[in-house]
């Protein structure tokens, strides 16, 4: 055996030794390193903050290399929000629980609200925790919209349009709202287009026919989802 080849063996059979210390010492999991284990909490694609708040509902989900043999005591994670003061800690006890958050337009910001910084808790079938990655969810929050004081006739409609935030219900200024009329095959069609003035009113001149379906429809803002408002042309 010449020198060059011995070193090698000598070097492969300590990293063997090695190999099988550190397997002894630090155990690893069987599920989680095998198959890999994603989890993640759903969450809605978009929340409406309106008078009453708004419940987030999230529920813990993963991959196959998720599931515990021995144990699943569930995970954590944070809802953080826009506003870090506003951030709420999450805890499922097991996959396929629940957890949720509930925000009020008087106390929490409109904004993108994130599923972060997870941490999962099952076991395989040695009592060694599975190792996992976390997926990040997130929903969109936003205040609910409404068009108030709808008024039609035979040449148009007239409404106000509104927003409810941190102080109740408020004026949607310089915001475009459509005239919108349902069409034959179901679909919905813009007909005619104004913007709100600074007190939130808007007058949409249109000829209504009697017996066709109409609408309103708001604009969606940074803050606001789109409100919709149907109209009666009965007796028009």
């Amino acid at each position: 055996m010449s020198r060059k080849t011995s070193t090698l063996a000598g070097l492969a059979g300590a990293a063997t030794v090695a190999a099988t210390l550190t397997a002894l010492v630090f155990p690893t999991s069987g599920a989680g390193a095998g198959s890999g284990c994603t989890a993640w909490g759903t969450l809605p694609p978009r929340v409406v903050l309106g008078p009453n708040g708004a419940t987030v509902r999230t529920t813990l989900q993963g991959t196959a290399g998720c599931r515990g043999v021995t144990a699943d005591s569930g995970a954590t994670a944070l809802l953080q929000a826009p506003r870090r003061s506003d951030d709420v800690p999450m805890r499922w006890s097991r996959f396929g629980d629940s957890d949720q958050a509930v925000y009020y337009p008087t106390l929490d910001r409109p904004g993108t609200y994130r599923l972060v910084n997870g941490r999962t808790q099952t076991y395989d079938s040695q009592y060694v925790r599975i190792p996992s990655a976390w997926r990040s969810t997130s929903t969109v929050v936003k205040y609910r919209g409404r068009f108030a004081g709808v008024g039609r006739d035979a040449s148009g409609v007239s409404a106000t349009l509104q927003s409810y935030g941190a102080h109740g219900w408020t004026a949607q200024a310089n915001d475009l709202v459509w005239l919108q009329r349902r069409g034959s095959n179901g679909s919905w069609q813009t007909v005619a287009s104004a913007h709100t003035s600074s007190s939130g009113h808007v007058r949409i001149d249109h000829r209504l026919s009697s017996g066709a379906a109409y609408r309103l429809v708001g604009a969606t803002t940074s803050t606001t989802w789109a409100p919709f408002c149907g109209l009666s042309t009965a007796g028009v």
